[in-house]
């Protein structure tokens, strides 16, 4: 049997696996505070609401919600599946805009 030290067994000197963006307690990301009004958290940084139910971002300067990345944190635009085509898997207004003219 192979010798192993205990300390290596130990969790605060493992090497910390990654977490992806910084978050606060109960997941609310570092910078975002209860905006009671709106019911969701707000960054005055930034400029973003953030529902927690959902984890999804908000802009109001877009009106559009975003995604995540869990390991970059970058946002993308989030479109909810059932506003989806399900053959061309694209939103159904960017179908219509893409249809030829009859």
């Amino acid at each position: 049997a192979r010798d192993t030290p205990r300390s290596a067994f130990r969790a605060e000197e493992r090497e910390p696996a990654h977490q992806g963006p910084k978050r606060a307690g109960y997941g609310v990301p570092e910078g975002f505070e209860a905006d009671h009004e709106s019911g969701y958290y707000y960054s005055a940084e930034t400029g973003y609401y953030y529902d927690a139910a959902k984890c999804l971002y908000y802009h109001p300067a877009t009106g559009l919600w975003y995604s995540s990345d869990p390991i970059t944190g970058k946002l993308s635009q989030y479109i909810d599946e059932k506003y989806l085509d399900p053959i061309t898997g694209l939103p159904y207004e960017m179908n219509a805009e893409a249809a030829p003219a009859a």
